[in-house]
């Protein structure tokens, strides 16, 4: 029902409750320390009831003791599909710096960051654990945008990628 799930996405974009960040600081603030305001749905976490590193987080920025242990890293191809100095998700998805090789000699390689451990939930160092955010309005563009598309109101559609891609670029 792509004309319910339109309206009800454009629905909460015009309420304002939950808006889209454009400053680049804020948005790495975002997934650095949990806060900001695109969360309209996210985990409540504490470091006295947490253990262990986030599946996401450990998996793509890996175990840190001196460096960074990635288990995937970002080709070529992906870190080119950004702006890198207007895109602000850039800065806050990816880290170039020195990856701990562990068989083979260290090297310099960019990798995901997007969950870089809130410090908050430190325990003693960083351990890649950030709140989860289950569901962001910037989702809520997206989804308004590909309803609005599939019901037939391209011109709708393309403003809410545009409202969005402005907020980001």
């Amino acid at each position: 029902d792509y004309t319910t799930a339109a309206n009800v996405a454009q629905a909460l974009i015009s309420k304002g409750t939950y808006t889209l960040i454009s400053d680049p600081a804020q948005y790495k603030d975002m997934w650095l320390n949990d806060t900001g305001t695109e969360a309209i749905w996210q985990f409540y976490m504490e470091l006295k009831n947490e253990e262990g590193p986030t599946a996401l987080g450990s998996m793509l920025s890996g175990i840190i003791d001196k460096f960074a242990r990635p288990s995937y890293m970002a080709s070529k191809k992906v870190t080119d599909l950004y702006d890198t100095e207007n895109d602000i998700r850039y800065g806050a998805y990816f880290k170039t710096d020195t990856i701990d090789a562990q068989t083979v000699p260290d090297f310099v390689g960019t990798y995901c960051n997007k969950w870089p451990g809130n410090p908050a939930l430190y325990t003693g160092k960083p351990n890649n654990m950030n709140k989860t955010k289950a569901m962001r309005i910037s989702e809520m563009y997206l989804l308004g945008a590909e309803a609005y598309a599939k019901a037939g109101n391209e011109g709708a559609a393309c403003g809410l990628l545009n409202d969005l891609r402005k907020a980001r670029i």
